[in-house]
């Protein structure tokens, strides 16, 4: 029943398939062989005792073996998640490399309808129990029909998550409450997120589950229907059709080829394992089913006591159904998860699997959480022992960048008596970005915007200010602005190829709103934007309150990435307050490339830069030449009507005012949606080659004054 999944990352509906990994070529990788860099390892490391953590330890009590190398620890962090934060206070960022990643993994082929509902109760309970703000959550779901698919990938947002379990709840329950609640949390979406860190729209996840899960098309969406119309009975009728269906498609007791679903399985989560060792930090999967019979594991019924692969092999023999699990137990060892196997059956349920779930779990140093009346409990047990890490960092010079699995060993000195050292089996060279496939930096680039830690990898300018907009949603325009020279960086014979990703969180790490945009320049529009580069304009919808913008761009043809991370301060039109936003320059006749989101409102009603009825562009990075003139566009709420006096000073970089420069008032032009608007001019006499900033202020008849600064550079001669 050998069976490949598509070879690209695609959405289906509301879900991502995950593709096949097809066969490495080891010449490719051999081109890598001679190139080394300069590596700096992070190694997160548990210290437990009876089940609880160990605190207390330095970095004495720590050896660091790299293969057969004893590594220096030339950095020490000790990260406690139960640590509580000061009053008022948000807790400290988590170092990327000591957070915890969770993937919730349901099985659909080995899993019925009773199994499938216990799994989800069980899912609500560990989102309910000790995971701390900064922990990331995944959903992904195994049918045997369509394989792996992720509808969310590791996202802080805790309402995608509940989204993906409510579409579960809606299928396997009957659920109207969860329909119920996600009909009134609508919001607008734009659809697909490439990076998986915002579910898709509510009816879109539900079809996408039913299809995965086997459920008739028709049934599912016309049980939707009625259920969005809250004409409850009518639905549960056609839902309870759909999981009747669903349960004969599932029901491990009527497939034809069991050890052919097994075996097609263990290598697509092989396949999984791959594909996320790059995700950084300590990494869990919980892995929700009701198990495979032991038959079909070894041919006979495994002995619990038995819990090593050599002697499970003198036991019962070569079987390859069982050479293929552990290999796949070995792709996630190495690739530094842990599987926690949850046993969906519950009381009389037969629990025919329950020795192949403890296998997986005890094989990769997880916990099997068994036929327990409270899942949620001993989840929580197990988060407490996973909420203090040592992280250990070492460097590792002149490693070839050849993607090769190095083995690690942490050794303790000096600790308590019985205690036990947890760490990761290993870690993988760099590898070179020619040689990932797009599922693979898909994952990297969700796990730079998730960690939100900035890097400069390419030159970007930002400009991204906060207009008052309805008392939902405020208008944020987004300009990107990246030069010729690294757009020439980015260029092959096809043209210039460039990734965007922007992601609005709000303080509790859930996503506001997102773009995302691929930016493919054939040659002739290359060419045109040539020295000068190109310039991108999106826009966010985002409620009023603050906010972190993460942008990420990742040049196509290089790899490299830059990741911007902006705060914005969304104003509520309820706050009625005099406020000036910084001055805008407007680009003249420059040969910059203007590239604008797909679907964006940038003619619309509600796109604010206008010079009377024409939209532009604002520059992201404004550089003035010696005695040029630009227009400025100056902006503020709650102004008195009546004569408005412009005034202007040059300030250097370090805020002293400076003499030089000229601005000029031209005129006021007040729209009806409450945003005045000032027209003027500047020219930056008299000032030096430098960085400075453009302060103005703006004082009404009565003499209230409004300020605001923005940055601007004065060019050298060519």
């Amino acid at each position: 029943m050998k069976r490949r999944l598509p070879s690209v990352l695609a959405p289906v509906a509301a879900l991502i398939l995950l593709p096949a990994l097809g066969p490495r070529a080891a010449a490719a990788q051999e081109k890598f062989q001679d190139q080394t860099s300069v590596v700096v390892v992070e190694v997160p490391v548990q210290v437990v005792k009876d089940g609880k953590p160990v605190g207390g330890l330095t970095a004495e009590n720590f050896e660091v073996w790299d293969g057969k190398v004893r590594r220096p620890i030339t950095s020490f962090e000790v990260v406690d998640l139960a640590a509580p934060a000061a009053p008022g206070a948000r807790p400290p960022r988590v170092p990327t490399a000591a957070r915890r990643n969770f993937l919730l993994l349901f099985d659909l082929a080995f899993s019925d309808q009773r199994s499938l509902e216990r799994a989800e109760g069980a899912a609500r309970d560990l989102l309910a129990g000790g995971l701390h703000p900064q922990d990331l959550v995944g959903v992904a779901f195994y049918s045997a029909a369509r394989g792996l698919a992720m509808p969310v990938g590791f996202t802080s947002d805790r309402r995608q998550v509940e989204r993906v379990l409510d579409a579960l709840a809606v299928l396997v329950r009957r659920d109207v409450a969860a329909a119920e609640r996600q009909r009134k949390l609508a919001a607008d979406s734009r659809g697909h997120d490439p990076l998986g860190l915002a579910a898709a729209d509510f009816p879109a996840l539900v079809h996408s589950l039913g299809s995965l899960a086997g459920i008739e098309e028709s049934l599912a969406e016309e049980a939707l229907y009625w259920l969005s119309n809250r004409t409850a009975p009518h639905a549960l009728d056609l839902l309870a059709n759909a999981v009747n269906h669903m349960a004969i498609i599932t029901n491990p007791l009527v497939t034809e080829s069991k050890r052919g679903k097994l075996a097609a399985m263990t290598e697509d989560l092989a396949l999984l394992a791959h594909l996320l060792r790059d995700v950084e930090g300590r990494k869990a999967l919980v892995f929700f089913s009701a198990g495979f019979t032991d038959e079909m594991m070894l041919g006979q019924i495994y002995d619990r006591s038995v819990s090593s692969v050599a002697q499970i092999g003198s036991l019962y023999g070569n079987s390859r159904t069982l050479n293929d699990l552990n290999a796949m137990l070995e792709e996630f060892r190495r690739s530094g998860w842990v599987i926690h196997s949850v046993e969906s059956v519950g009381a009389g349920g037969g629990r025919i699997g329950t020795e192949s779930l403890f296998y997986m779990a005890e094989e990769t140093g997880g916990t099997l959480f068994g036929n327990s009346n409270d899942l949620g409990e001993a989840m929580e047990r197990m988060l407490a022992a996973s909420s203090q890490t040592y992280l250990l960092s070492f460097p590792a010079d002149d490693v070839p960048a050849d993607g090769a699995f190095r083995k690690l060993r942490v050794e303790l000195k000096g600790a308590p008596r019985g205690a036990r050292v947890v760490h990761r089996a290993g870690w993988h060279a760099p590898t070179p970005p020619a040689q990932r496939q797009g599922v693979e930096r898909r994952f990297a680039a969700a796990d730079l915007v998730v960690a939100g830690e900035e890097r400069a990898e390419i030159p970007v300018a930002v400009l991204a200010t906060p207009f008052e907009g309805t008392e939902e949603r405020g208008y944020v325009p987004v300009v990107v602005e990246i030069g010729g020279a690294a757009l020439a960086a980015e260029t092959t014979a096809e043209g210039a190829a460039l990734e965007l990703y922007a992601y609005a969180f709000d303080g509790e790490g859930r996503v506001q709103d997102f773009f995302a945009q691929q930016l493919r320049l054939d040659p002739e529009r290359t060419a045109a934007a040539g020295a000068a580069g190109v310039r991108f304009v999106g826009d966010l919808r985002l409620p009023p309150g603050e906010h972190e913008l993460r942008l990420l761009v990742r040049g196509g043809a290089s790899g490299r990435t830059t990741l911007d991370v902006i705060a914005l301060d969304v104003p509520s039109p309820r706050r009625v307050a005099k406020r000036l936003l910084p001055p805008f320059f407007v680009a003249g006749d420059d040969p910059v490339l203007t590239v604008r989101e797909a679907g964006a409102d940038a003619a619309g009603t509600g796109y604010p830069f206008r010079l009377g009825e024409q939209p532009f562009v604002p520059e992201a990075d404004p550089e003035l030449a010696a005695g040029e003139e630009v227009r400025l566009f100056v902006a503020g709420y709650h102004l008195a009507t009546g004569d408005l006096r412009v005034s202007g000073r040059v300030l250097a970089a370090d805020g002293q005012p400076v003499a030089g420069g000229v601005l000029t008032g031209v005129g006021r032009v007040t729209a009806g949606d409450g945003l005045d608007r000032v027209l003027a001019t500047f020219r930056p006499e008299g000032l030096a080659p430098g960085d400075y900033r453009l302060q103005v202020t703006l004082v009404e008849a009565k003499g209230a004054a409004v300020s605001a600064t923005a940055p601007f550079r004065v060019a050298g001669p060519s």
